[in-house]
């Protein structure tokens, strides 16, 4: 009866929320002026109040674009990867099989619950983001035409500082529809922090380079003093629906097929999820025993959305679809703790990056968004204590290996799951 209430509580849940946030088409300023979305996050990284003297487009609004779409996409942990059954073919009852060892953290194993089975978890994961491409967030370089009152245009470079954290809840539920069949849900709560600084460096205008200081237009007097803001948001995330069937089950190999569905359930413009469908079929398989390696494979899609174009936010782009596999082993050290290590790599098709260029006439450097295609490469290494009966408590760091799209720092991540 416990299982039914939670599993319907949880259900009650996901739909009371699904409808809560729907993406409108709207730009945060239109003439210079702000629109009604301007007190949104994806609105508040473009300029910092630059953009109505800019004669220009908005060199930061790619950048926002590529910083907004790819924070959406940082993988869920595994909503049921712990304690499994299976039926004892002597006793004809299902018994505990997943204590060898307790699984990986962030990625899938080729074993299913088991029919009636109910595994419920909860999380916390911490994200600090500290550069995109290679390119420091605390030091983001950009330049940008303004004119003045003469009919010249004068080119003004600044330097934008970026401080984005996202504290990641989540709750999970599998349920076991067969032996060989399980559906799950993982719904995401974050709490979403976000800082801009920018100020102005100098102004090149008729051949010549001011200095920072008093940084005007000269011709009309305007100053560009540096420009804070600040803003946060709360709420759901995008929920992601999961069916995983066995294909395999030998006494040792077990291999899945797995699909994910991901609805946009999240407010995207402001970071609270990526404002698209998305789908995510794959195939995992393992081994049983204390020592436990594993292998991830498949493919991610994903539709468009308000914060996925070259443009900046407001105009539809669709979100980068990406290949992934992962290679990892978890070990039972002692009866009760398994630690686990895992390798992903990730290859984005059609991503928003972020590149350098530097203005021939001024000789300022600045960003500039490009679409291509990347490789990318993350590390997982957790522990699982089991200090009784089907209780599991999670402890785990995820982080990137290289300096491709949006870098991390450490992500560490704590937990606690029970298998009814």
């Amino acid at each position: 009866m416990i299982k039914n209430h939670v599993w319907l509580g949880i259900c009650f849940l996901i739909v009371s929320f699904l409808p809560l946030h729907a993406q409108t088409n709207t730009f945060c300023q239109t003439n210079g002026q702000a629109t009604a979305n301007a007190g949104k996050l994806v609105c508040l990284l473009p300029n910092l109040g630059f953009p109505p003297i800019s004669s220009g487009p908005d060199p930061i609004a790619g950048l926002d674009a590529a910083v907004a779409s790819q924070a959406g996409l940082f993988p869920l942990a595994s909503p049921a990867s712990g304690i499994v059954y299976t039926n004892d073919p002597s006793l004809q009852i299902p018994v505990a099989s997943g204590t060898e060892s307790f699984g990986p953290v962030m990625f899938e194993r080729g074993e299913t619950l088991h029919r009636g089975k109910l595994f419920v978890a909860f999380t916390y994961q911490n994200f600090q983001f500290s550069n995109m491409d290679g390119i420091n967030l605390k030091s983001i370089p950009a330049y940008f035409p303004a004119p003045n009152t003469n009919g010249g245009i004068a080119t003004v470079e600044t330097s934008t500082r970026v401080d984005l954290k996202i504290n990641q809840f989540a709750i999970y539920a599998d349920y076991g529809l067969t032996n060989r069949l399980d559906i799950s849900v993982a719904v995401p709560f974050l709490d979403v922090k976000l800082a801009a600084n920018t100020a102005c460096g100098s102004i090149y205008f008729a051949g010549t380079v001011f200095p920072a200081q008093p940084c005007l237009l000269q011709s009309n007097g305007t100053k560009l003093a540096s420009n804070s803001r600040t803003g946060s948001s709360t709420g759901i995330g995008d929920v992601v629906f999961r069916a995983k069937g066995s294909l395999w089950q030998g006494e040792h190999i077990q291999v899945a097929a797995a699909v994910d569905f991901r609805a946009p359930s999240g407010d995207a413009e402001n970071f609270l999820g990526t404002g698209a469908w998305g789908v995510r079929p794959f195939v995992a398989a393992s081994w049983r025993g204390r020592v436990a390696p594993h292998v991830d494979f498949g493919y991610q899609w994903n539709g468009n959305s308000d914060i996925g174009s070259i443009n900046g936010p407001g105009t539809k782009g669709k979100l980068p679809d990406n290949i992934f596999y992962v290679l990892g082993a978890d070990a039972r050290v002692v009866k009760r703790l398994t630690l686990s290590a895992d390798y992903l790599g990730q290859y984005f098709i059609s991503a928003l990056r972020e590149g350098l260029q530097t203005d021939p006439t001024s000789n300022f450097t600045g960003i500039s968004t490009t679409s291509n295609n990347f490789n990318t490469n993350y590390a997982s290494v957790g522990a699982k204590v089991n200090p009784v009966g089907n209780l599991l408590i999670t402890a785990n760091v995820f982080f990137k290996l290289d300096n491709n799209g949006l870098h991390n720092k450490p992500a560490p991540l704590v937990g606690i799951s029970y298998t009814f």
